[in-house]
């Protein structure tokens, strides 16, 4: 049997200029070792170059794992594609995308992972009914986020008369993806991940389009050694394997067996700022006993902690766009893990359950919220080097039975206090979040399946229903003419008692 190991210094060579490249990992999984040597190489030699990237969710982009910011080099990359672009320094790839230097595109992650899984299927492309009517529609925005991006990569389609997003198959030259172990035939094994993403769907597409995978590895096994439940990505898949020993686990975080199922301590919650547990436990009085809930990053992450504290947390379920369902999410940096998890699917899979509101509430962050109850969460005119990108965002907004957003009433040196059991607010924030027009629309409740939609801040929850949106109750204390309608940009309707109040 040929050996499929190469070393580090010659992955760059097996990608050729031009090339359409989908580079696996979150803040994990990211194939870290791999994408500093074909950012070191292109530094050294000019190439590969002018080369297309497409990721599900932002490989990397912490201090500790750079991922896909060793690729921001001019010339190095011609266009970007990807789901998120969450703390990204402004130096590398954002100023690269601001300055219109390479195409820039944010599209909803569970339409990469889909198209991943069609282009390996030999389909025309992917289809999704989530996104109509926001930033990602061609007859808004098509998900372009700079000038240079000036192609629309997405269609509208009508199927069973019904209108759908569609994207185009095309070629992926070089699949980079990471594992935990391969065998000697290149089998790959994910046991000490906390989530496997879509590294076979990535693997498979690049086989489809007569592409190549390269996988970096921790270790190589002996060939038949790996168990085959374990085995994420066949062999048959996989060209090369790069070994890279002690790679983190997930952004800041070395190695903790609890995030996939190594061993099952004891939970121990995590503590939000006072301002946050505030509003968290506002969201509280919405979870029923029994329910299966996906969140978002944010404030909604401190809600299953909260629970814990209460002893509740078997109560429910929780599920996390990275795959994993049960356990307890982590917060920060560390989203996308979960403690104790019962289940870890891969992200294709579980973007199907989240497309078929296969869960019973979504909680979720916002940026702004205007008359007609849509939410921007994803980027700001006023701050674009703040620009997070949607993420799995509006696959999971569009399609919640139920949905709560929650966020703060206003940003940018808001000062709470929450010590009592009133709220005092100490500073107002400068920027309204409650706005006339937004900057961007992420969400329409329009076109939602969600008949009723919360939106839970501080001092006041906001309900739509019926296409109106409404003030339902406010928190003790609050003035709602001075600290509510007076920090709108719009008159929502009243539809509250007097006695409502948190």
């Amino acid at each position: 049997m040929k050996s499929k190991i190469i070393a580090l210094g010659d992955v760059a060579g097996l990608i050729p200029d031009g090339a359409t490249v989908s580079v696996g990992g979150a803040w994990m999984l990211v194939p870290d070792g791999v994408l500093a040597a074909v950012g070191e190489a292109f530094l050294r030699t000019g190439h590969p170059r002018n080369l297309g990237a497409i990721f599900l969710l932002c490989p990397g982009g912490t201090p500790d794992q750079p991922g896909i910011e060793h690729l921001a080099h001019e010339g190095l990359l011609r266009c970007v594609v990807g789901g998120s672009f969450p703390n990204l320094p402004d130096s590398g790839l954002r100023k690269l995308i601001r300055e219109n230097r390479l195409q820039a595109y944010n599209l909803p992650a569970g339409m990469i992972a889909s198209w991943c899984r069609e282009i390996a299927a030999g389909r025309p492309g992917a289809l999704s009914t989530s996104g109509i009517q926001t930033f990602v529609d061609p007859r808004l925005e098509g998900g372009r986020m700079n000038g240079a991006a000036v192609t629309d990569i997405l269609q509208v389609v009508e199927l069973g008369g019904q209108e759908c997003l569609f994207l185009p198959s095309g070629p992926v030259d070089v699949s980079l993806i990471r594992a935990t172990a391969a065998d000697e035939a290149g089998n790959l094994s994910m046991d000490r991940e906390p989530a496997t993403l879509t590294a076979f769907v990535q693997a498979a597409a690049a086989r489809a389009s007569g592409g190549r995978v390269i996988a970096q590895v921790q270790e190589v096994v002996p060939a038949g050694t790996l168990h085959p439940h374990s085995v994420k990505v066949p062999g048959t898949l996989v060209d090369h394997v790069v070994v890279v020993p002690e790679p983190l686990q997930a952004a800041g975080i070395r190695y903790d067996a609890s995030l996939c199922g190594e061993a099952c301590p004891p939970l121990v919650p995590a503590l939000p700022d006072p301002a946050e547990r505030w509003v968290a436990q506002r969201a509280l009085r919405e979870v029923r006993d029994g329910d299966a809930i996906v969140l978002g990053y944010g404030i909604s992450a401190f809600v299953p902690h909260l629970l814990l504290e209460t002893g509740r947390l078997s109560d429910v379920s929780f599920a996390i766009e990275q795959g994993s369902i049960g356990g307890l999410p982590l917060t920060g940096f560390g989203f996308g893990s979960s403690a104790n998890p019962l289940a870890i699917l891969d992200a294709a899979s579980q973007f199907d359950l989240f497309q078929g509101g296969c869960y019973d509430l979504a909680m979720l962050s916002f940026l702004q919220v205007d008359p007609q109850g849509r939410v921007n969460v994803h980027s700001l005119d006023a701050r674009p080097n703040l620009s997070s990108g949607v993420g799995g965002f509006i696959d999971i907004a569009a399609n919640a039975k139920r949905l709560i957003f929650l966020g703060y009433f206003t940003a940018g040196g808001l000062d709470l206090d929450v010590s009592g059991p009133e709220l005092r607010i100490r500073r107002e924030g400068k920027m309204r979040k409650f706005v006339r027009r937004l900057d961007h629309v992420s969400f329409d409740p329009s076109y939602s399946r969600a008949r009723e939609v919360l939106y839970i801040t501080e001092r006041a929850t906001f309900r739509w229903s019926d296409g109106v949106l409404a003030l339902h109750d406010v928190a003790p204390s609050v003035d709602v003419n001075r600290d509510v309608l007076g920090q709108m940009d719009f008159e929502p309707a009243l539809r509250m008692a007097e006695s409502e109040v948190v």
